[in-house]
């Protein structure tokens, strides 16, 4: 039987609402996101702002004359099932001007995350017949843990190329380890004294499967402003991508017991217990990756945004996102996503309304926002079977503008995880707390008319 046949049938899962990717190997796609995006729908191209300028949006970063730090915090809670909560750091940057057109700026995101953990309630019954169960019959039990991700150090150029258009270039350097674990314990079964059934532990194995990922991404921005419309465009196109794969089995501390990980660098002593290891190259190197840029695309997305005089708007937005595309992840039986790997379709709307502040005080503006989100998450088994996970969610969020030109914003997400693979509904709520402090080094070399 395979796998996910028993992940299906008998394992206790603490899934976050789309957990389901983070089985596929790498981990769950993250995106650069900060309170006023998470507000809007997770809008991506614009935000509700007075210069236009979105976080996330790299064509917009030349707007603002400001040197800008950047950071949020998210937390996470599901609703239903067995409680799961999380509080992390998100994304942070640090973008400044070099003139009045051009801005330059650096980054560190995640780019996939798993924090998972499942467990096998009952698990399951080995080589017995009608007549001889408890003669015969051995049960298996096993635990799994999915750690780590990959991580995203990136350096941006956006400029204004005339009037109505702004570009922006990312390069994105992808990095970062990823740990899979299972431990599976085997036990003879024994009758005991009220007639119930025991079990007597014969066996036991771990191993643990290291996967470090080294390579580079490159994403191109585009934004098209007519009057009170924007559109944006986007597409990233994945450069080559090395996977170091590693396998190591029954690892024992100095107490004899398994050995706890918890990183990779957990591991870097037990190198010469390494029972199987193997690098799985892409498709193309540096070199090769030029002329075939385009033909490599993994995201593409467009957005709309319609804004008025009454400091009011609306956002539309559809992104399309893929992993690794062209790359050779099955290397001699390796495969890094355990089946074919998953992509997604996301439909996303934000409305806004803004309020200034005329009278000398504390605050300058004041920012209410309300969105929503469908994301279609799709799966294939190795059998060729589809399976698709659907996640509706409403955001809202507030964000406050301080008088001395720093930003403080709050995004409240609530959803409904479905997916076909396990037939059930999950409910979450996820908040991201945004800090921005701007600072006019540059505003001498930038001033604006």
């Amino acid at each position: 039987m395979r796998f996910y046949y028993y992940l299906a049938t008998s394992i206790l899962l603490s899934f976050i609402s789309a957990g389901l990717i983070e089985l596929y190997g790498t981990g769950e796609r993250y995106f650069h996101l900060d309170a006023t995006g998470f507000s809007l729908g997770e809008s991506y191209y614009f935000s509700d702002r007075i210069d236009k300028v979105s976080n996330s949006s790299i064509s917009t970063y030349w707007k603002s004359n400001l040197t800008r730090f950047t950071f949020s915090t998210e937390l996470y809670t599901n609703i239903s099932g067995i409680r799961d909560k999380d509080i992390n750091v998100y994304p942070f940057s640090f973008i400044f001007p070099i003139n009045k057109f051009n801005t330059i700026g650096l980054g560190l995101i995640p780019f996939t995350r798993s924090t998972q953990a499942a467990m096998e309630t009952s698990g399951y019954y080995i080589g017995y017949g009608s007549s001889d169960f408890f003669t015969s019959a051995m049960h298996s039990y096993s635990t799994y843990e999915f750690t780590g991700g990959i991580s995203d150090f990136y350096l941006v150029l956006s400029t204004k190329i005339n009037k109505n258009n702004s570009f922006g270039v990312k390069l994105n350097k992808l990095f970062g380890n990823q740990l899979q674990t299972k431990k599976t314990i085997i036990s003879s079964l024994d009758y005991s004294s009220s007639n119930s059934i025991e079990f007597s532990e014969e066996d036991s194995t771990y191993q643990i499967v290291s996967n470090q990922f080294n390579g580079y991404s490159v994403q191109l921005d585009w934004m098209l402003e007519m009057d009170k419309h924007l559109v944006g465009f986007s597409i990233t196109s994945i450069g080559p991508i090395e996977i170091t794969h590693r396998s190591y089995y029954n690892l024992l501390s100095e107490d004899s017991e398994f050995l706890d990980i918890e990183s990779a660098n957990d591991l870097i002593n037990y190198d010469s217990f390494i029972h199987y290891s193997t690098i799985i190259e892409d498709d193309v190197d540096k070199w090769s990756y030029i002329p075939k840029i385009f033909n490599r695309i993994n995201d593409y997305s467009i957005g709309y945004h319609y804004y008025n005089s009454n400091s009011s708007g609306i956002i539309l937005e559809f992104h399309r996102n893929d992993l690794f595309n062209n790359i050779s992840t099955i290397s001699e039986g390796i495969n890094i996503f355990n089946n074919i790997k998953p992509w997604s379709n996301s439909y996303k709307l934000g409305l806004y309304k803004r309020y200034s502040n005329t009278s000398i005080g504390f605050w300058d503006t004041v920012y209410l926002r309300i969105g929503g989100h469908l994301k279609q998450l799709f799966f294939q088994e190795s059998d060729g079977e589809n399976y698709r996970g659907i996640d509706i969610a409403i955001t809202t969020g507030i964000g406050i503008k301080i008088k001395n030109s720093n930003l403080i914003g709050l995004g409240i997400k609530f959803g409904r995880f479905r997916n076909d693979f396990f037939n059930n509904n999950e409910y979450y709520m996820n908040a991201m707390l945004s800090f921005e402090i701007g600072n006019r080094w540059f505003e001498k070399a930038r001033s604006k008319k």
